[in-house]
């Protein structure tokens, strides 16, 4: 696990880095560099999808800490998928709608979760992204094609020293986004 505090308003929140949904970690770490920072990952070889748990029964006692600190959360995950893709979801739709926008506009095709997609739509007031202090969150669930054209390498190993312009373009977009909307 690792933490970092911050004065930012916003806490970025990764409960699935390492190799539960690769990509994660890499991102939330470069987006801590001007944000607060909670990411879990699993450093397991093999099997690290056993410690995939849904964003409702995640309770990590410090995950529940650092949630309740911050105003704003963007909670970075990952789902299989057959195209570079993102579902925009959260509580915070006024946001999560501008993030959309935001991000299509730099040619990442983002669609903003409505009905249809409970599952990945971060809206469930049990959802520990949504149990900070003002209760508004978003959720990112990036494709694996996407996370894959960010890195040269996407193994475990590998993904920390080989970040393609995708990667760098995605994560300014997200630091703009954050810098300039809370």
């Amino acid at each position: 696990m690792t933490i970092k505090e911050s004065k930012s308003p916003v806490l970025i929140f990764a409960p699935h880095g390492g190799g539960i949904e690769g990509g994660t970690s890499e991102i939330a770490k470069e987006l801590s560099k001007q944000n607060a920072l909670y990411l879990f990952e699993s450093l397991k070889s093999k099997g690290s999808r056993d410690l995939h748990l849904t964003s409702t029964h995640f309770d990590e006692p410090t995950a529940r800490k650092m949630v309740s600190k911050y105003d704003n959360v963007l909670s970075l995950h990952g789902y299989s998928g057959n195209e570079e893709h993102i579902f925009v979801g959260g509580t915070d739709r006024e946001r999560a709608k501008k993030l959309t926008q935001l991000l299509n506009q730099n040619g990442f095709p983002a669609e903003l979760i409505t009905k249809g997609h409970d599952e990945i739509a971060g809206i469930n007031p049990g959802n520990i992204a949504n149990k900070n202090r003002t209760g508004k969150s978003i959720q990112l669930e990036i494709s694996q094609p996407l996370r894959s054209a960010m890195f040269h390498s996407f193994t475990s190993k590998g993904r920390a020293s080989s970040k393609t312009q995708t990667f760098y373009r995605f994560t300014n977009v997200l630091s703009t986004f954050a810098s300039t909307s809370y």
